[in-house]
């Protein structure tokens, strides 16, 4: 293998091959298609910061990718580095105005198990602007340039690099509303191309670390939160949900003051039509002191359609079971080919 330095290419070829070598693009127009499908990132896991699930993540990708383009190199021969902002560049085409463009990078393993490492997606119509997208013309080539989530890895030697390509990231993006079959170009004249930060191996000793337990306490199992996330395929409508859930109680040191929160949300999108989506959200409040019970819960609901947004929002305050305050919020929003 070829020595690799800081910004290394790994162009994607043919057969699902992704190259760390400089290995030669081939001089005809190769393509790989693939159909639309919204629930593509079951295996996602969740980091919207939706404040009911932080950082739950799966191990396995293999999920996801039976629904994605996956290019992967041979087994490495020695430890590789990838350290700093990973980006690939795409050549797409879409049969709709408007797709969306989301690209894995994994570690597969000896056993073949696909480990997220690290990610970052584009919404085609964005492609010049997030203020003013515009619409693809169904058929024509255009170039997107993706930037990965920062990272710092190490893959060992004897595992795989991969770049999964989808055009959906279930439970963190909100699907696009048409269906589609996208096109990824490969080749010397649309050459798709993973650009990694790899850092030189150095052989340097660097000391241990000294590492100092926390100072704050360690919280008791009260004070951990009881969190739930269940993926629910519908065969029958062709539903997938995403339910998540959270419960913790906070106490005050002096035991005179106790709070409770739970929040929840439901996130459903269907398989045939991925313009019908809903997101229906709970968040309860309660704080129980000597004066009384202060409760606030807040409900939100948000769908969608080939053209709209639909937004809504209530809040309710109680105090000793009593009403106290109330107020509803609602509006639409244009899509603009997202």
């Amino acid at each position: 293998m070829q020595p690799l330095r800081i910004g290394s290419e790994a162009n994607l070829h043919g057969e699902g091959k992704l190259s760390l070598e400089g290995r030669a693009l081939s001089s005809r127009e190769e393509r790989d298609q693939y159909t639309y499908n919204p629930t593509v990132g079951v295996t996602a896991g969740i980091y919207w910061g939706g404040g009911i699930l932080p950082w739950g993540m799966p191990v396995d990708q293999r999920l996801d990718e039976a629904y994605s383009l996956s290019y992967t190199t041979p087994p490495l021969e020695e430890d590789l580095e990838v350290t700093g902002d990973p980006k690939i560049v795409l050549y797409i085409s879409s049969t709709a105005d408007t797709a969306y463009f989301h690209v894995k990078l994994t570690d597969v393993g000896p056993d073949g198990t696909s480990k997220w490492v690290t990610d970052g997606g584009l919404l085609a119509s964005h492609r010049n602007s997030h203020a003013q997208p515009e619409a693809l013309n169904p058929g024509q080539v255009y170039e997107l340039k993706i930037d990965l989530k920062y990272v710092a890895y190490l893959f060992r030697a004897g595992h795989r690099i991969r770049v999964d390509i989808a055009s959906a990231d279930f439970q963190n993006a909100w699907p696009t509303a048409k269906a589609a079959v996208n096109t990824v170009y490969r080749g010397s004249k649309h050459p798709s191309r993973m650009i990694l930060p790899i850092v030189p191996c150095k052989n340097l000793q660097l000391p241990s670390p000294n590492l100092r337990y926390s100072p704050r306490p360690r919280p008791t199992p009260e004070e951990i939160p009881n969190a739930e996330h269940h993926i629910t395929y519908d065969l029958v409508t062709q539903m997938v949900t995403v339910s998540l859930a959270k419960n913790s109680i906070t106490k005050s040191h002096d035991g005179r003051t106790e709070s409770h929160r739970r929040s929840s949300s439901i996130y459903s999108v269907s398989q045939t039509n991925p313009a019908d989506t809903v997101l229906k959200a709970t968040h309860e409040y309660t704080m129980l002191r000597p004066e009384g019970e202060i409760k606030i819960e807040a409900n939100e609901v948000v769908t969608s359609d080939v053209e709209m947004f639909d937004y809504q929002t209530q809040v309710q305050i109680t105090v000793d079971s009593k009403p106290h305050f109330q107020k509803t919020w609602s509006t639409s929003v244009l899509r603009k080919f997202n």
